[in-house]
């Protein structure tokens, strides 16, 4: 999944991980892992879900990446891993600033 940590994202992250028992990894783009952690567990704060609540914890593979690279920003291993693992994927990252040159709009 991606853009889990933003409004939309979140909130359908919030749906799955209340209403299934299923498993997320989560692409989450940032400059370092603790960042990304940090990004996911205010998200997961701002829906009310105790981000250290292990029955989330547990469902949830947090992967630093970007989507704007071919292999989403990750080592060939963890694509192939992920590629091979995953049954569906929910798109929601989305650059919404509206003043972005056109080369970098058309990159997001």
């Amino acid at each position: 999944m991606t853009g889990a940590t933003v409004t939309v994202g979140g909130r359908i992250l919030k749906e799955f991980l209340e209403g299934t028992d299923a498993s997320f990894k989560l692409l989450v783009h940032g400059r370092d892992d603790a960042a990304v952690k940090d990004k996911v567990a205010r998200a997961l704060a701002f829906w009310s879900l105790a981000p250290a609540a292990r029955a989330i914890v547990d469902r949830m593979e947090i992967l630093r990446g970007d989507v704007r690279d071919p292999a989403l920003g990750l080592d060939r291993a963890t694509y192939a891993r992920v590629g091979a693992s995953i049954t569906h994927a929910i798109h929601c990252a989305a650059n919404i600033k509206l003043n972005l040159p056109i080369r970098e709009a058309r990159e997001a």
